[in-house]
């Protein structure tokens, strides 16, 4: 089978300087050495970084000391500032850190967010510590915190959290910092976000699309409740041509679901579209729609595929190009392949950005394994991984974007990581990576309020991450 291209070679995707054109690939090294992109939300001037005062580390008491570690690091650094230098320096921010504890022979969400509204002050970002979580089980703690800090009760209260584990913190506290001690950025750099700040941008420069044209990256996706498999949350992500987020939605869906979730996204849209033609020239936009097809019945795949259509009936001036993205088990080896693992063994493993066509309209794209012939890198934590492509022409109108754009702008959008820097690329674009998170999230919303809306700062930013 013949490969189309290799977009990690013919697709290069650079971060973008905010007061500088220098290009640069690797996004740890543009942020330890320049800083971030912005600290303003594109498209609310009311959400800035610099609004924050505080970072509030809640722990339980017996984790106390590893928390003041932990305050000590983000305040300054490490030894090895090229890996992580302190918090303030990176992001030119100007926050406070404190430790607060609660005690508990549990981990318990009640008291967490009591000390958090004991302590609370406008403008306090928390940060809180939990034991290690599994995020496939929607009873998760992970879950529960971010839900309880969503809905504080007061929307102006109701805020984003970062999780950090209670056992990363033990791996620094027992010397075995290796993890601890890159995971530090990664962890910055989630923080800020959802906080509004865009820490890196991406500098579109394989897909050629005139100046005239408003730009938006779209992702779809359906999630069942797993309490309830007839119970469904539709979402709906808006990004920006450089990989920062506009908007997003997410909901749990009426009884004429097609309808509904066609609702939302029209909503999500119609609302960026607009702000888009205010703030801009042109009033021409090209919106590419990826959705996920991440346990998707046929029934679901239709839902989105007719939601679609319903959303996007009543607009003009719209061109819209529709691909299904899917991860895949299709496992591809390089009997060229130059690499070799640590011990000089032959890897075969296959570049990452190959592109195969499998037959009209369906691609298999690469997403890890080696980055060139001569070094290997596994990006993805172990064996080389795929996704599938599928264009959907029916559901597509104009005629500016053909299939390689289409395909190029999945590649696009998975160079945008906010969880491991190191990484080239993520498995998944970030337009739809995230779907079961938005949807545990807004199901755990439910379960502690049923009218429970997401305050509108909220959808601007990242929260989900």
């Amino acid at each position: 089978m013949e490969i189309l291209y290799n977009l990690y070679e013919n697709c290069k995707v650079y971060y973008r300087m905010g007061s500088s054109g220098t290009n640069l690939v690797d996004s740890r090294y543009y942020i330890i050495r320049f800083g971030p992109y912005s600290k303003a939300s594109p498209t609310d001037p009311n959400i800035n970084v610099d609004h924050y005062k505080k970072v509030l580390i809640i722990c339980n008491r017996k984790d106390k000391r590893l928390c003041d570690n932990l305050k000590n690091d983000l305040e300054k650094g490490l030894p090895n500032n090229l890996i992580f230098k302190p918090f303030n320096e990176i992001f030119g921010t100007k926050l406070d850190f404190q430790v607060v504890e609660y005690d508990s022979d549990r981990y318990d969400e009640e008291k967490i967010m009591k000390v958090y509204e004991d302590e609370y002050e406008p403008r306090t970002f928390p940060l809180v510590i939990t034991p290690k979580l599994a995020k496939s089980q929607i009873d998760s703690i992970y879950y529960r915190v971010k839900a309880s800090f969503l809905d504080s009760g007061l929307e102006e209260r109701a805020t984003p959290t970062q999780i950090v584990t209670v056992d990363l913190l033990k791996q620094r506290d027992e010397n075995k910092n290796t993890n601890y001690s890159w995971s530090l950025l990664p962890i910055a750099v989630q923080m800020f976000t959802k906080m509004g700040g865009i820490p890196y941008a991406l500098k579109q420069s394989c897909i050629n699309i005139g100046s005239e044209f408003n730009v938006h990256f779209i992702g779809l996706g359906l999630t069942s409740d797993p309490r309830n498999k007839l119970k469904r949350v539709g979402f709906v992500t808006i990004f920006n041509d450089n990989g920062s987020l506009s908007y997003m939605d997410s909901n749990i869906l009426e009884d004429n679901k097609t309808e509904s979730y066609g609702r939302i996204i029209y909503n999500a849209i119609n609302r960026i579209v607009n702000l888009s033609n205010t703030n801009k020239s042109s009033n021409y936009n090209i919106l590419v729609v990826h959705y996920s097809g991440k346990s998707l019945s046929k029934d679901d795949d239709q839902l989105i595929r007719n939601a679609i259509q319903i959303a996007l009936s009543k607009k003009r001036n719209i061109e819209v190009y529709v691909a299904k993205v899917s991860k895949s088990n299709i496992f591809l080896i390089d009997t060229d392949s130059k690499t070799t693992d640590k011990q000089g063994s032959l890897t075969y493993h296959p570049r990452i950005g190959i592109v195969l066509k499998l037959k009209d309209n369906l691609y298999l794209m690469n997403m890890g394994g080696a980055i060139t012939d001569r070094k290997i890198n596994l990006p993805t934590g172990g064996f080389p991984s795929t996704l599938l492509i599928s264009i959907h022409k029916e559901l597509s109108s104009g005629e500016s974007l053909d299939d390689d754009d289409l395909v190029k702008s999945v590649f696009i959008m998975s160079r945008v990581s906010y969880s491991n820097l190191s990484n080239p690329v993520l498995s998944e674009p970030i337009t739809i990576k995230y779907s079961r998170s938005i949807a545990y999230l807004t199901l755990r919303l439910s379960y502690l309020n049923e009218k429970i809306e997401l305050p509108e700062h909220i959808k601007k930013v990242m929260w989900f991450i």
